[in-house]
C-alpha cells in the first residue's frame, strides 16, 4: 500500500499477522476485510483500475486471498478467516459484476490448506464463474492440482511462479515440467497456462521451453529444444559450440528445481561459467 494512502487514512483497519514475521511493516500488512471502511476503500481502488485500465468492463477478477500469511491461535482460526475473506471478496464482485469470473490464487492452498479444506472451498464456489490459479504446478512436490483434488473436477489454470532465484540463473526439472504440461493439456477442466513472473530474475531458456511445450506437449524435449534456442541467439559460426554448452549445462540444471521442493524456501544458487 502506498504510504500516501496511509497518510490520508491513518485509521485504516489492518489485520495483525502474528506468525509470519517477515511482514513486519505497515505497508506489508493486510487491510481488515471484516471492516466496511476497508472494503469500501478497496472497492474504490478496484473501480478506478477498471475505469482507467480496463476500459470500464473487467474480463475477470483475481484475488490472492491472504496468501502465505498466518492468523489466529490455531490452524482452524487461520482457515476460517481465509474462507471468510474469499467469501466476502466474492460477494462484492458478484454484487457489482455478477457474471465476471473470479480467479483465486492457489499460492496459499499449497502451503497451509489440507485437501479436504480445498475440496470444501470448491464445493461452495460456482464452477461457471470461478477458476483456481495453480501457479505452483511446477514445484518439485506433489502438484497442487493433484494434491488439492482439482484435476478433472474444478476449473483451474496450470501455472508456475517464476522466482526463488537470487540472480539470473538456469534451473528446472524439465522432464517433470514437460510431463505435467502434457497432463494438464489432457484435462478438460484445465483452462490454460499462465506464468507468474518476478522479473528480477529470469531464466530465458525456461521461457522458451514453456512457449514451445504449452498445449503442444508432443514438441521436443529440453535437449532437443536447445537447437532452436541457440539458432535464435548465436551466430552460425559459434552456434554448434554453444549448443554443446547448453546440452552439457542441462545435465546440471535438471538437478535443481525452484525452491528445492521445500517450504519455506531455502535458497541456493547454481553457478555456471563457460568460456569459449
Amino acid at each position: 500500500t502506498p504510504s500516501a494512502l496511509f497518510e490520508r487514512h491513518p485509521d485504516l483497519p489492518l489485520l495483525n499477522d502474528q506468525k509470519t514475521s517477515w511482514y513486519d511493516t505497515k505497508a506489508m500488512l493486510v487491510w481488515d476485510v471484516a471492516d466496511d471502511r476497508a472494503m469500501d476503500l478497496y472497492w474504490k481502488l478496484t473501480e478506478t483500475h477498471i475505469r482507467e485500465y480496463g476500459g470500464g468492463t473487467p474480463r475477470f477478477f483475481h484475488t490472492i486471498g491472504l496468501a502465505e500469511r498466518l492468523y489466529g491461535a490455531t490452524d482452524d482460526e487461520n482457515l476460517q478467516l481465509k474462507l471468510y475473506t474469499l467469501r466476502r471478496t466474492q460477494a462484492w464482485v458478484r454484487r457489482h459484476y455478477p457474471d465476471t469470473p473470479l480467479i483465486i490464487a492457489g499460492w496459499d492452498l499449497m502451503m497451509w490448506w489440507k485437501r479436504a479444506d480445498v475440496a470444501g472451498l470448491c464445493d461452495e464456489l460456482d464452477p461457471g464463474k470461478t477458476i483456481i490459479f495453480d501457479y505452483n504446478a511446477d514445484q518439485n512436490l506433489p502438484p497442487t492440482y493433484r494434491a488439492a483434488g482439482l484435476y478433472g473436477r474444478f476449473p483451474w489454470l496450470f501455472g508456475m511462479l517464476h522466482c526463488f532465484a537470487f540472480n539470473n540463473e538456469m534451473r528446472g526439472d524439465y522432464a517433470l515440467l514437460g510431463g505435467r504440461l502434457a497432463e494438464a493439456a489432457a484435462d478438460p477442466k484445465c483452462l490454460g497456462f499462465l506464468l507468474w513472473p518476478e522479473l528480477s530474475h529470469t531464466d530465458t531458456f525456461l521461457l522458451e521451453f514453456l512457449c514451445e511445450k504449452s498445449w503442444r506437449p508432443g514438441r521436443p524435449d529440453a535437449d532437443e529444444l536447445t537447437g532452436d534456442f541457440c539458432a535464435r541467439r548465436y551466430p552460425a559460426a559459434v552456434r554448434p559450440r554453444w549448443r554443446d554448452v547448453w546440452r552439457r549445462a542441462l545435465r546440471l540444471i535438471r538437478f535443481t528445481q525452484w525452491g528445492g521442493g521445500e517450504w519455506p524456501v531455502s535458497g541456493f544458487d547454481l553457478e555456471f561459467h563457460h568460456r569459449l
